[in-house]
């Protein structure tokens, strides 16, 4: 078999390829860029949908909310105008609470309105941040803080004992001996 050698020097360029390579190099590099401008081009598009979306989102939240303060401006002018011949004005505790709950995103009824407590009442803790320095004195605090609570229970255990020995002198007593190496032991308690 014959070799051909097709000799690549750095001055010679791409001129001196062969028709074939040089085409076929030609062909992935025009893919590739056509490749890279659909994608450029889907991203764009995906891009220019959202900001549509978000646009939507926006005006429709805005027509609502101002279709909310209409409403509730409504109410408030009825409120006013309706009689408060009570002794007690529940108008104007029914459009306070209104002004304090409606300000919320969820637009639901106020607490004062509901019999039962609804999910946006529920609150769960997740996760609280206390700076490490905060925290090591808080526990220092606590341990000083439980050293009088352990005095005073002593106290009081102590007292209990010296009751309990007072008035049921046939309980039974327990007594600890020591013994030295000398073989002496110590005096017994009176």
């Amino acid at each position: 078999m014959a070799s051909v050698d097709f000799p690549l020097m750095a001055g010679e360029g791409i001129e001196d390829l062969p028709r074939t390579i040089r085409r076929e190099r030609e062909a992935r590099e025009r893919a590739a860029r056509e490749r890279e401008a659909a994608e450029r081009a889907a991203r764009e598009q995906e891009e220019i949908a959202a900001r549509a979306m978000e646009v939507r989102d926006r005006e429709t939240k805005s027509r609502e909310r101002l279709a909310h303060k209409r409403d509730h401006r409504r109410e408030q002018v009825r409120d006013q105008k309706r009689d408060t011949s009570l002794s007690h004005d529940f108008a104007s505790v029914a459009a306070q609470a209104e002004r304090t709950d409606y300000d919320r995103d969820d637009y639901t009824a106020p607490s004062v309105f509901r019999s039962q407590p609804s999910a946006s009442d529920a609150t769960a803790v997740s996760r609280f941040d206390v700076p490490f320095a905060h925290l090591m004195a808080f526990s220092i605090k606590a341990v000083v803080a439980a050293i009088p609570a352990l005095v005073l229970l002593t106290a009081i255990l102590w007292v209990g004992g010296a009751l309990l020995k007072a008035f049921f002198p046939e309980l039974i007593h327990m007594q600890i001996l020591i013994t030295f190496p000398d073989g002496s032991t110590p005096p017994k308690p009176a």
